[in-house]
């Protein structure tokens, strides 16, 4: 190496590049592992002037076998002496290239400069000047919203989130977030959107968005794409995944230790009719503090439905018809998830073995009925209206701050184009994302019990995963009951939810054959108790 700077744009270059492809392929955030990288390019390089690191913020085009490129950053930091050898004794897979001194030279070390406090640091003073960096005809811009202030902050301390995802989380302090993106899709991101929409029209139940950072090629692209969004902060106990645990757990061993008799049994009612109703009064005792939680759960989630469509002028956000030829195209993506589903059940006879065996047959053995089900949808006079979603919702997508909660990550589900993230989709597939959260969370902290436990908690795990969803389906109806996003009739309110409940159950049969076949049960029970829903 003949200075640290000439591996960014010297002869070097080729060093960097080729140490690179090793390095992203065992990312978590690269996302085509299915495919070879040929090679690495650096595509943009940009340096924050002020800074006293060294360190640039890197777009590199990654060039996979077949031909397909794609977009990553990569912000890197050149350290040497202690620095480099403290950082290879902490985080040595965070490097990228080492470097070996010769003569009075020391040795050094690129790493990924998400993981280096003072670049985190100046990152944030750009955000505050709202900088805009170059690499010829690109530019990196810091956008920062007016009510935010980063010099206000009293502690500004950086600390990179240990849970890495499809992108990187950063934390200062305790008032803010940045999340950088990783792979780059053109155009705005919806957390974006989404975030800056919410934060506009004043929804208190989100993040409220700081500010952003957008690169923008003049040549390729009218519209800037982003690489980070950034929001205040929101105190809290962890995310309602944890706190539904939490409370399974407390109530389970309260079941054992108390109850002899049996669960009370809910009436075999569809769930948004047993919502209209309201729980019975022995089933809310029964389960006790959580109905109180997850109706203000679907309130919140409610209360975003109709916040999302309180500027009917904004063409990117107004409520549409859910008219038949989306429902049409929902249905055949659906039949068709379905179809290889099946088929790759076919395929791998273990699949259906184990626990889920008989389930995996059976829904093998009502295809048919099930299809007819997913075509009901298509037969409706009215559907209701098709809005923007949050479009990933689940119980790991929100907080509990210990009283209330609220709801993050709004870039919706990562195996979508950036274009069908930012489609206007039924409110009821959010819904749908919840209610099969709550099975899962039921079926999660059932399987930690012994076998003896398990037997005697089934049906009170039956009876918390209704309960829950009805009440979630009851806050939520109470907060859009304003708006006209669902149709005027019962019952095809019931085809619609059923439909996306269908398409979630679907949906996750196909995840889990592929990630955890341990876990299949849970769709393919949640599919066939669609199939027995009362009126």
């Amino acid at each position: 190496m003949t200075s640290w700077e000439g591996m960014f744009d010297g002869a070097d270059r080729a060093v960097l590049e080729q140490a690179l492809a090793a390095w992203i392929f065992q990312r978590r955030w690269f996302r085509t592992k299915t495919k070879t990288i040929e090679r690495v390019r650096f595509r943009d390089v940009f340096a924050i002037p002020f800074a006293k690191t060294r360190s640039r913020i890197v777009l590199v085009d990654v060039e996979l076998e077949g031909g397909e490129v794609t977009t990553y950053v990569v912000p890197l930091t050149f350290l040497e002496g202690d620095e480099a050898r403290e950082f290879r004794a902490r985080s040595p897979s965070e490097i990228v290239l080492s470097i070996v001194g010769k003569g009075d030279a020391q040795d050094g070390v690129f790493v990924d400069a998400l993981t280096v406090e003072a670049f985190l640091s100046e990152l944030l003073d750009a955000f505050e000047v709202q900088a805009t960096l170059r690499s010829g005809a690109d530019t990196l811009t810091m956008r920062v919203l007016a009510p935010f202030n980063a010099s206000g902050l009293s502690d500004r301390t950086p600390r990179t989130m240990a849970r890495e995802q499809t992108n990187t989380s950063v934390l200062f302090g305790d008032r803010v977030i940045a999340k950088i993106f990783r792979k780059l899709d053109e155009g705005p991101s919806a957390d974006l959107e989404m975030g800056r929409f919410l934060t506009d029209v004043g929804y208190a139940h989100a993040p409220e968005l700081a500010g952003w950072i957008e690169f923008h090629h003049p040549q390729k692209s009218a519209e800037p794409t982003t690489v980070a969004v950034m929001h205040v902060q929101v105190p809290n106990r962890g995310d309602a995944w944890a706190h539904a645990l939490e409370s399974l757990k407390t109530w389970f061993a309260d079941v054992l230790r108390r109850e002899r008799a049996p669960a009370p049994a809910l009436p075999p009612r569809h769930l948004l009719t047993m919502a209209r109703l309201g729980l019975p009064p022995d089933a809310t005792r029964a389960v006790g503090d959580y109905v109180h939680h997850a109706r203000k759960l679907g309130h919140r989630i409610g209360q975003m439905h109709a916040a999302l469509v309180s500027q009917p002028d904004n063409p990117a956000f107004s409520a549409e018809p859910l008219d038949l030829a989306t429902r049409l195209g929902l249905v055949h993506h659906a039949e068709s998830s379905f179809t290889r589903a099946l088929g790759k059940i076919a395929t791998q006879p273990s699949l259906a073995s184990g626990t889920a065996g008989n389930s995996v047959c059976e829904i093998r053995n009502r295809q048919g009925e099930i299809e007819t089900r997913l075509r009901s949808m298509t037969s409706l006079d009215d559907a209701g209206k098709k809005t923007r979603v949050h479009g990933d919702l689940h119980l790991g997508q929100v907080l509990f701050t210990g009283s209330d909660f609220m709801l993050i990550d709004f870039e919706g589900e990562p195996a979508r184009t950036p274009q069908e993230r930012r489609e206007k989709r039924s409110p009821l597939v959010d819904i749908a994302g919840m209610l099969r959260s709550y099975d899962y969370a039921a079926a999660t902290a059932l399987a930690l019990r012994d076998a003896t436990e398990r037997m005697r908690l089934l049906p009170w795990a039956k009876l918390w995963k209704r309960a829950a969803s009805v009440s979630l389906l009851e806050g939520w109806i109470g907060a859009v009951s304003t708006t006209d996003i669902l149709p005027k009739d019962a019952a095809a309110e019931r085809v619609l939810l059923d439909f996306f409940l269908f398409e979630k159950c679907i949906y996750e049969i196909g995840y889990e054959m592929d990630n955890r076949p341990d876990w299949l049960e849970i769709p393919v029970a949640g599919l066939l108790e669609l199939l027995v829903g009362g009126p």
